[in-house]
């Protein structure tokens, strides 16, 4: 079991493998040791081996038994600091169930431990358990009313005789559910009806209640079996235990004479100890033998209901108050009709906004019944009984004039909070916990190896948000609802530094009206301290909606400090607001987010189905590959004078070094995730899809448009270079695939695919919008013949005229909200060189000598103008220069006209000429404004266009820009 628990516990195993026999030990921090012993009873070990710790998931490695040892003592050592002494620590023995005898499991078990020598006061501490089973099932949190079932033990009332449960009738309806049955039909009766946390029989009886056990859905199953007697009574022939069904514990206590039923002090003192949130181990003390795995143990946590208590509540209607309402009537501007409502409904909900208080003020202290069990029930009982206030507010809003008005104004907003985990928190040395300090503020660090809930949820705010700023509201981003359905969601975490336990994804629906449910993942801190992070991310049918990071400081313990911020959440990613209707866009194929970590790392953030995926990879490792990709372009750029056809030799050599260098960049992303595997292998066997990429790392390019996915063809030293397929074979289809070891332009993602890529942060419409009569802005800053032919081209072809050559300041004339155009071709030097009367440093020439386009002056223009559309132009940066000042100076750009409103933005990768350059802007206005492709689509048929006419540099062009985006005119 590779999973990480909070509670520490060891499994032993004695296995026999031809003349040897191995002692094995694993455990909750992901050791695996093994040491052999012989038939001597001696240990086989070899002194000169080096006995290093293995991590979980790797072959054991021959130890010296004292590394066990060791094992064991610091795994006692380590619970005496956070529990008081008596604690045992959890030792599951591992047996082969098909040739076990359960009559001599004492005494395999103590024969490892004499021959692993250990000795008291660690020997007193070790608690033996048998291992239930290898798979663990982990279970959903379970809910109050504890019940407990007796079959045919009528002294089960009798043991809890304490005046708590005795003179509390709230405890008894809403904490601790005490029933026997003495029949098979009331047995039967009694399981089907409502979950039975626990069933407690007389050994004599199990033959009959397990088959009663195995027939009740696995959801409602009990959580521990407890039979009081022998092996024998219990029908256990030749002492072997039966397979118990997963999730479930089993415990055999030992009964005597005078016990005509069950042994009711230890019965008594192992519910006592429930109650007071112990686990099973702790609560059946020996000489009581315990079936279970380290998450079973763990499965009836008073700890556990209590947080489902909490979810509940904060699951529950909210309610408004009068002010609250008052402020959204003047907000939406709703009619006297929608006002009145909901004013009258908020002036009704008094109780239950009184219930909501008191439950958030509830301090909870497990040490004790009237501080745990009682105040915990009389909670749940006086927040059941506002169920008519919360049903009046569901049916409120159905009203067609409220639900309409609800439909047109929410604005939902994400928040995520980090919530302590109860287990953590409980039973022993801590004072009370109030309900609304389970949730970490922003001023708190976290503890190292601390485990805690991360919470998410749309629409409502959380007790506590640790959201650095307030995002954009989902509600833009998606759109209206064409059922109560809603929107079905999914929510992904990428770890960096923090573990998950469990799945790192979930799905949730989003109501057409109202909030989402509250969406948790338990996550541990790293065992060192130092910075942490993980990747929260939101996506729609596999398209990325938004995206967060949590940043958090952690430390030895957790620490206050007002002054600072030790965690918080920042969003680096979000879908535009302008987008009104998500359903008409396709699916995404495949989603990778790329993002730079602190220890010189790029994470690539995988997102396709089911697939979901983190993956690391070293900066060098792809740094090779991708200057090799540019040397190739810069290369054939230089010489592109030689690619007049396809069947020209310098293009055949340029289309297979390409391919080459697209295999590699592919190869090296292939062999570093199963997840990643499978989502590349996915794509290669698909085509017309959009793949999308999301560059939350501004600095950082990927040349995803060259990525080769199709079999290479052998190469044999001496013999005719493998042929060219540019798409066609006589005329049709080549219908190549990728097992067809072929070089075929379909090879390239950025031929089969649309490759969409985002900026972070970006805010990229659905469509291009214009109020003016100027739909395409040429900005000349250089005069050739290419430049000339191209500003007469454009003038004629764009319909009805809606051409306008630059006059003025640039940026004035992009973001006139007046007249601002749809489209912006800029064709200029990239200029480095110190030249007298003009700006320093790296600069798109827009005017030479008078105007020029730097970062700064986008980030000036936005500071004091507050650009960000609409309009929301596509910018064509047609600029040349050297590869690496260009790259650093267009990444700039970038970042900076995406953030102030660019759709879309397209610059080099390489030096480029202005025939080049001229051409892809004929190409992209005729195609987007006159022919009604969309974006991706556009530069799709660019790239193809160029290379079915035998030249490879439609790849020297990188876009940035929503794939289904369209001119709106």
């Amino acid at each position: 079991m590779s999973e990480r628990l909070t509670a520490s516990w060891i499994i032993l195993r004695y296995a026999f493998r031809g003349n040897l026999s191995f002692i094995e030990l694993r455990d909750n921090i992901g050791r695996r040791l093994q040491t052999v012993v012989e038939k001597n009873g001696t240990f086989a070990i070899d002194r000169d081996r080096n006995w290093a710790l293995e991590e979980a998931g790797a072959q054991p490695r021959f130890v010296d038994p004292k590394v066990i040892r060791s094992a064991l003592t610091e795994a006692v050592t380590s619970i005496e600091k956070k529990m008081i002494p008596q604690v045992e620590l959890p030792v599951f023995l591992q047996v082969n169930f098909k040739s076990f005898d359960m009559n001599s499991w004492q005494g395999i078990y103590g024969q490892i431990i004499d021959l692993l020598k250990i000795k008291s006061p660690i020997q007193n501490r070790l608690r033996p358990i048998l291992l239930a089973r290898e798979k663990w099932k982990k279970r959903a949190r379970p809910r109050l009313p504890m019940r407990i079932l007796g079959f045919q033990a009528q002294n089960l009332l009798s043991v809890m005789s304490q005046h708590w449960w005795v003179n509390t009738p709230e405890v008894q309806s809403f904490g601790l559910d005490l029933a026997n049955c003495d029949t098979e039909t009331e047995l039967e009766t009694f399981l089907q009806s409502k979950k039975r946390h626990i069933l407690v029989c007389n050994a004599a009886n199990f033959e009959f209640l397990y088959p009663a056990v195995q027939s009740v859905h696995a959801a409602n199953r009990p959580r521990l079996l407890v039979a009081a007697g022998t092996a024998k009574e219990a029908g256990f022939i030749d002492g072997k235990l039966p397979q118990l069904l997963p999730g479930i514990s089993f415990c055999l206590l030992p009964s005597s004479t005078q016990d005509v039923f069950i042994p009711s002090n230890m019965l008594r003192d192992a519910l006592y100890a429930i109650v007071h949130d112990l686990p099973l181990h702790e609560a059946f003390r020996q000489p009581a033998l315990l079936m279970a795995d380290p998450i079973s143990n763990q499965n009836l946590r008073l700890a556990d209901f209590f947080a489902a208590e909490i979810d509940e509540m904060l699951e529950k209607p909210n309610a408004p108050t009068v002010k609250a309402v008052k402020k959204f009537v003047k907000r939406t501007g709703a009619n006297e009709k929608v006002k009145k409502t909901l004013v009258n409904l908020a002036g009704t909900l008094d109780g239950l906004v009184s219930a909501r208080r008191q439950f958030k003020e509830l301090s909870i202290d497990f040490e004790h019944e009237g501080t745990g069990l009682l105040p915990m029930s009389l909670a749940r009982q006086n927040f059941l009984s506002q169920a008519p206030l919360m049903k009046l507010i569901s049916t409120t809003v159905e009203h067609n004039h409220i639900k309409e008005h609800m439909l047109a104004n929410q604005q939902r907003r994400v928040d995520i909070g980090l919530r302590r985990c109860l287990r953590e928190l409980s039973p022993r040395g801590n004072k009370s916990i109030a309900v609304q300090e389970l949730f970490v503020t922003p001023q708190t660090c976290l503890k190292a190896c601390g485990r805690y809930d991360l919470c998410l949820r749309i629409g409502r705010l959380l007790p506590r948000s640790i959201l650095a700023e307030s995002p954009t509201p989902i509600d833009l981003v998606l759109p209206k609802p064409k059922s109560c359905k809603g929107h079905l969601l999914e929510v992904v975490l990428f770890t960096q530094d923090f573990t998950v336990l469990g799945e790192h994804s979930r799905k949730f629906r989003l109501p057409a009206i109202g909030p989402s449910p509250i969406v948790s993942f338990s996550i541990f801190a790293p065992y060192d301290p130092g910075s942490a992070q993980i990747r929260i991310s939101i996506y729609y049918r596999d398209h990325m909606l938004q995206s967060f990071v949590l940043n958090a400081a952690v430390e030895k313990e957790e620490r206050t400090d007002v002054k600072r911020r030790f965690v918080e959440v920042t969003i680096d990613y979000t879908r535009s607001e302008q987008i009104q209707d998500v359903e008409k866009l396709k699916p995404r194929n495949l989603n990778i987010g790329v993002n730079q970590s602190a220890n010189g790392t790029h994470s690539f953030f995988v997102k396709r189905g089911n697939i979901k995926c983190a993956v690391s990879l070293p900066q060098d490792v792809l740094k090779t590959q991708i200057n090799a990709f540019r040397d190739i372009l810069h290369t054939a750029t230089q010489h592109r004078n030689v690619f007049r056809q396809a069947n020209s030799m310098e293009f055949q050599d340029t289309f297979r070094k390409l391919a080459r260098q697209g295999a590699e960049l592919w190869g090296a992303l292939y062999d570093r995730h199963p997840g990643l595997e499978n989502a590349l292998e996915a794509v290669a066997k698909s085509e017309g899809n959009v793949l999308q990429f999301v560059r939350h790392d501004p600095n950082y390019a990927f040349p995803w448009s060259v990525i080769y996915d199709f079999e290479l063809p052998d190469e044999i030293a001496g013999q005719t270079d493998p042929p060219i397929c540019l798409g066609s074979i006589n005329g049709n289809p080549c219908n190549h695939q990728w097992t067809d070891r072929v070089f075929c332009i379909r090879g390239f993602w950025g031929v089969r695919h649309r490759v969409e890529q985002l900026m972070f942060k970006q805010k990229a419409p659905a469509q291009l919008q214009t109020k003016s009569q100027a739909t395409v802005l040429f900005a000349q800053g250089y005069t050739d013949e290419h430049t000339d032919k191209l500003k007469k081209d454009l003038s004629t072809s764009i319909n009805q005229g809606l051409f306008k050559t630059l006059s003025g300041d640039l940026l004035g004339n992009v973001w006139d909200r007046k007249s601002g155009p749809a489209m912006v071709v800029v064709i200029g030097h990239m200029e480095t060189r110190i030249i007298p009367g003009e700006s320093t440093g790296p600069r798109l020439v827009i005017v030479p000598g008078q105007q020029w386009l730097r970062d700064i002056d986008v980030r000036s223009y936005k500071r004091r103008h507050k650009a960000l559309g609409p309009p929301q132009p596509v910018i064509l940066l047609l600029g040349c220069g050297t590869a690496a000042v260009e790259m650093q100076t267009l990444n700039s750009l970038f970042t900076s006209l995406i953030n102030a409103g660019a759709a879309a933005v397209i610059g080099t990768e390489c030096l480029v000429f202005t025939d080049l350059a001229c051409q892809l802007a004929k190409d992209l206005t005729d195609l987007m404004i006159n022919k009604d492709h969309n974006f991706g689509d556009a530069m799709r048929f660019f790239r193809s266009k160029l290379m079915e006419g035998g030249n490879p540099l439609g790849f020297v062009f990188t876009a940035f820009g929503d794939a289904d985006l369209k001119y709106a005119g």
